[in-house]
């Protein structure tokens, strides 16, 4: 709306108030170096005795400060309309392995979803909630480079929307910069295509005044289902996402729970063995904290120590992380055991170094989580087929 339809508007309105008393005449006595209305200020301009003359000034002060309010504002944005708040953003990434992840203000990602059955697979064992937003992006094309999806120089298409233009613009160029930067780094010759519009997806953004992401979505939207323009905007943009790149219903429910079933139970195994090691750790430290000479131990000390290093070494969970220090065979163990204070030294050396233990188990399970990811894969490309 111009402001001459403004003023003609509140003019209007004023001439009913005071039975035609001109708008133009309040606006003079409002803008006069007497009146308190031109520095903001709340107090009622007196200028008769009457309380209803006085109500009408008030009013008319009231219409001019919006009349300048409405102008300011139209002529320091440019007449563009005020911006949404730049609230989450969306950011897809598509290999083969379609993924997306959500991002707060503060660039952190907050959630990510597997958009197919692929991307199920590639998100295995990944935890990118709290990472700043490029590092996650980085970690996906990274997992999906290690499983050989650029391999044969396939394209990266990556879509970042949110309602605010001006932030999904500022997503979209980091994202863009830092995986070519990869690409490059890499020596790869594969394109990263971010947020590439139709103009189609410009006039439908203006049409509807959402962001050009949002836009083209929805134009993507209506190749592959039967959904009117109106339909799809009213759509969240997960719904659009799922729509547009795939769906995780591409994998069975039977699948999805047996995969989580086995994530389940490797996370719990991880962290029992974890504590196990720990405890059995604690255990031949104290054997021999208080022990300053191993030379001249009992007999029952010496039963009671060989005991529990055969015990540690032969727990069927964890006793395969001792073994580089521990004889599994009684006899050797004997022998190690002749020289008692260097043995002693060799336990309490190795038990000091609990981290070292800790990340050989790790290494483990992260064997374990590729083979599960490989078994699953198979396993897709059979029923694919």
């Amino acid at each position: 709306m111009k402001r001459k339809d403004i003023e003609k508007i509140l003019a209007d309105e004023a001439e009913k108030l005071d039975n035609g008393d001109s708008f133009a005449r309040i606006c003079e006595r409002i803008s006069s170096p007497q009146s308190k209305a031109r520095s903001g200020e709340t107090e009622v301009i007196a200028v008769t005795h009457h309380r209803r003359n006085a109500a009408i000034i008030a009013i008319a002060a009231v219409l001019i400060l919006a009349i300048v309010a409405v102008t300011l504002g139209v002529v320091l944005s440019g007449g563009a309309p005020v911006l949404p708040a730049a609230g989450m953003t969306y950011i897809s990434i598509s290999i083969n392995p379609a993924v997306y992840i959500q991002v707060d203000e503060n660039n952190k990602v907050t959630a990510a979803t597997a958009l197919n059955s692929d991307a199920q697979v590639l998100l295995l064992g990944m935890n990118l909630v709290g990472m700043d937003y490029n590092d996650a992006c980085l970690a996906i094309v990274g997992e999906a480079d290690r499983e050989q999806y650029l391999a044969d120089g396939r394209d990266v298409n990556v879509n970042a929307v949110n309602d605010n233009p001006r932030r999904e613009d500022e997503v979209r160029i980091s994202v863009e910069n830092t995986l070519n930067g990869y690409m490059a780094q890499k020596g790869y010759s594969n394109k990263v295509f971010v947020n590439y519009y139709t103009q189609a997806a410009l006039d439908t953004a203006g049409k509807y005044n959402i962001s050009a992401g949002k836009a083209q979505l929805m134009l993507d939207a209506t190749a592959i289902s039967d959904m009117t323009m109106d339909e799809l905007y009213n759509m969240g943009y997960e719904q659009l996402l799922m729509l547009v790149m795939g769906s995780v219903s591409d994998a069975s429910d039977e699948f999805q729970k047996e995969l989580d079933k086995r994530l389940e139970e490797l996370e719990e195994e991880f962290e029992r063995k974890s504590e196990e090691l720990e405890e059995k750790v604690e255990r031949i430290e104290e054997l021999f904290e208080d022990e300053d000479d191993f030379e001249h131990i009992s007999p029952a000390q010496y039963e009671r120590i060989k005991a529990l290093l055969l015990e540690t070494v032969n727990d069927p969970d964890v006793g395969e992380y001792f073994k580089e220090i521990i004889p599994t065979d009684e006899a050797m163990l004997e022998e190690k055991m002749k020289d008692m204070p260097r043995f002693a030294r060799e336990l309490s050396r190795f038990a000091d170094n609990l981290e070292e233990i800790l990340d050989d188990l790790e290494d483990d399970f992260e064997d374990r989580l590729e083979q599960i990811k490989e078994e699953y894969k198979r396993a897709y490309s059979v029923r694919g087929n």
